[in-house]
């Protein structure tokens, strides 16, 4: 028996289904997708969080870093690439924490050509006390390096008459003609 609604037999022609099978499976399929839907949409909660939380750690870095800017001023350009030094590393620049202890130079031999100046203190240039006679003392060598003496030196070059003379060089003059 069908029932018949406000409109009458309308509901019939448009499809509507009175039988209730059909109607279970449809609540059924729709509750799952209802069900689908709830899982999305707490996954998408979630991962809105997330990104909130991100959001709010990159903000709060960016006016950190506007105050760093701010306190160094206008003209500050940061270096490109170049990564920090730690803080809490001595600095190897300072004498007492460098690491090498340097080179000299090995010293010369005695040569007969070697100029020997013997210096007489009259008092010691540290303290200004008197000087004794120890046999020891401070001996360095000081090497001078000439400057070099310039050489100018004249090339003349021949060739045949007949020939082309060169091109390349200075200018040059055929002197055979």
């Amino acid at each position: 028996m069908s029932r018949i609604g406000p409109f009458g037999d309308a509901c019939q022609s448009l499809g509507m289904m009175d039988d209730r099978e059909e109607l279970r499976r449809r609540i059924e399929t729709l509750e799952k997708l209802v069900a689908e839907w709830m899982t999305r949409n707490r996954e998408l909660t979630e991962h809105n969080c997330e990104l909130t939380e991100r959001n709010r750690e990159l903000t709060e870095r960016n006016r950190e870093l506007e105050a760093e800017l701010a306190r160094r001023g206008k003209r500050y350009r940061p270096k490109a690439n170049t990564p920090k030094r730690p803080q809490n590393k001595p600095d190897r620049r300072r004498k007492e924490f460098r690491r090498h202890g340097g080179t000299t130079r090995p010293d010369p031999p005695d040569t007969e050509n070697a100029i020997v100046h013997e210096v007489e203190l009259d008092s010691c240039p540290l303290c200004g006390g008197e000087l004794e006679a120890t046999g020891e003392c401070d001996e360095r060598f000081v090497t001078d390096i000439p400057e070099p003496k310039p050489e100018t030196r004249r090339c003349r070059e021949s060739w045949s008459p007949t020939s082309t003379p060169p091109t390349t060089g200075s200018r040059r003059q055929n002197n055979a003609a």
